[in-house]
């Protein structure tokens, strides 16, 4: 059983990183993929940025939107995870882009 999972869940900026870690039946997979259509084009296949992992009770794995992906796309990562039992949670979390980050600064009032 998948008992917590330590992430923040607010949307993620191009270039952020952020550390995940899960406690619960270890081991756990990790799974991330990057989404820029809904729904899933026929023939999906995942980029080089979408990883699976494998780790520990406590252990942090890194997450990145990364820059070199996500700078002229919008979209989302989906992160699953999945302990030894075959419990698991899927995350998503929406990639600000840059147009995205200016028009919310700008709504903001910034």
């Amino acid at each position: 059983m998948i008992r917590e999972i330590n992430f923040q869940l607010e949307p993620m900026e191009i270039g952020e990183i952020r550390s995940l870690s899960v406690s619960g039946d270890a081991p756990f997979q990790v799974g991330v993929s990057c989404f820029v259509r809904e729904p899933r084009p026929p023939g999906y296949r995942p980029c080089p940025h979408c990883v699976v992992r494998s780790i520990s009770e406590n252990e942090t794995i890194d997450i990145e939107a990364s820059r070199e992906f996500w700078e002229d796309r919008q979209g989302h990562l989906e992160i699953k995870v999945t302990d030894q039992k075959g419990d698991s949670r899927t995350l998503r979390l929406q990639v600000n882009s840059r147009e995205t980050g200016t028009q919310l600064s700008a709504m903001a009032g910034h």
